[in-house]
């Protein structure tokens, strides 16, 4: 053991690790560990300490910081910000079994590198351990900004490559329709005609869903780049939504109820479909597909129809490497009249027949 005594604070080393022992302000003895290789080390970061403690910005009490203690502040920051803490306690739950009783200044990169190898050993895809290590890196980074965390370590980056390639042909899209039940019919219909994301249509309620114009609408603050949007619904569309909105009025006159969501089952909001969607496209011979492909197909249908003009009200919200929703538009900038312009007719012989003619014409 060695050691230099000083009247705030001295080092001391236990086996190969160098130890500050610093009296605070309040007369507490406090131990720190440190990552100093020999005692000169040491010696230095004791007086950067004393001198950042004597200015405020060091809290020795920081040194016995576990990291779960800043578990408590993310899920507060995630609450303020509106996001999704059901996500988040699933991340921190394989972070807890490594780190959640380990004091915060043990987590190096060493450690992270570690976990990452683990996790993927383990069969976690590399998108999965790349949001657990997100939601580590905020914890420590809040526990920074409250004086909890003494420092940050580096995280890794890992390279996740799962850009998603499917589509929908129209006979694809059709065989999934019939193989779906009921109360997911009038969602894949209209997921397909508009591209919009299954969280917007999910919380879509019936207060912004206007059947006599044919359009939706998206309040500002509930789509990803938090704008308002509205759509015209083509034919079909508004058709499945006409449809399905008479069973929802039938079904509130017979049970007494209120139902306030577009798209629901029995009543109630939709809130998991995987099984029901799964098994639609199992028996429909196209596995694998997701309710986020028609995102992709409605952009390139209205493009092939020859309407670049639906292209071009896309929402900017999504990345330009993606394809995205082919009729959307902020409401807030196109008026009425010109976006209804812009809408396409159904896709089918009727364009395939205006596409042919414009050429034929052009040559």
């Amino acid at each position: 053991m060695s050691k230099r005594a000083n009247r705030q604070g001295s080092v001391r080393r236990r086996g190969k690790t160098w130890f500050l022992r610093i009296t605070t302000p309040a007369g507490k003895r406090v131990s720190v560990r440190t990552d100093a290789g020999t005692r000169s080390e040491a010696l230095d970061l004791l007086g950067k300490r004393l001198a950042q403690m004597s200015e405020g910005r060091f809290d020795p009490d920081a040194a016995h910081t576990r990291v779960a203690d800043p578990y408590a502040d993310l899920k507060r920051d995630y609450a303020i910000n509106s996001k999704r803490v059901g996500d988040l306690a699933w991340r921190w739950k394989h972070l807890e079994s490594v780190f959640g009783s380990d004091m915060a200044v043990t987590v190096t990169t060493p450690r992270i590198r570690a976990y990452i190898d683990t996790r993927l050993i383990e069969g976690a895809a590399r998108a999965t351990v790349q949001r657990e290590l997100a939601v580590l890196r905020r914890m420590f980074r809040l526990g920074a900004q409250a004086d909890k965390v003494l420092r940050v370590p580096h995280f890794p980056t890992i390279a996740v490559h799962n850009a998603r390639r499917g589509f929908f042909e129209r006979d694809q899209f059709e065989k999934v329709l019939a193989e779906l039940p009921d109360y997911l019919q009038p969602l894949a219909t209209v997921a397909y005609w508009t591209g919009w994301r299954k969280g917007e249509l999910l919380r879509l309620e019936r207060r912004q869903v206007d059947l006599d114009a044919g359009t939706l609408r998206l309040d500002p603050g509930t789509t990803k780049n938090k704008e308002g949007r509205v759509v015209y619904l083509p034919p079909e569309a508004l058709a499945a939504l006409k449809a399905w909105d008479g069973k929802t009025v039938a079904l509130e006159r017979e049970r007494g109820i209120i139902v306030r969501h577009v798209f629901h089952n029995d009543g109630r909001a939709i809130r998991h479909y995987y099984h029901a969607w799964r098994s639609a496209c199992d028996r429909a011979g196209v596995m694998g597909r997701m309710l986020h492909d028609f995102r992709r197909t409605a952009a390139r249908n209205y493009i092939r129809a020859g309407f670049p003009s639906a292209w071009r009200w896309i929402s900017s919200a999504t990345r330009p490497a993606q394809f995205s929703t082919a009729i959307t538009s902020r409401a807030s900038r196109i008026s009425a009249k010109r976006l209804r312009a812009s809408l396409p007719r159904p896709l089918g012989r009727r364009w395939a027949k205006r596409r042919r003619s414009r050429s034929s014409s052009g040559s």
